[in-house]
């Protein structure tokens, strides 16, 4: 993810790791810490499969879910 944080535009990059032992899952969710960004410049993902997709415009502080090839979509979560 590509924002501007403190006045520098900064990449950020997280892995997601769907297992990591017998048994194990992780929680599938990839959280980014923007400070003080007012938006997301870019997205880009790189998906297993070797396809790598770019977004641009998303939303802050919302949480979205990405599917390969079809892009992203807005999610609400339950309380």
């Amino acid at each position: 993810i590509k924002a501007a944080i403190n006045g520098r535009s900064r990449w950020q990059t997280r892995w997601m790791w769907p297992n990591t032992g017998y048994g194990s899952q992780n929680e599938p969710i990839i959280h980014f810490g923007l400070g003080d960004a007012v938006a997301v410049d870019s997205l880009e993902i790189q998906w297993p499969s070797g396809i790598t997709e770019h977004y641009e415009g998303l939303p802050m502080n919302k949480y979205v879910e990405a599917t390969e090839l079809k892009g992203i979509q807005p999610i609400e979560f339950q309380q």
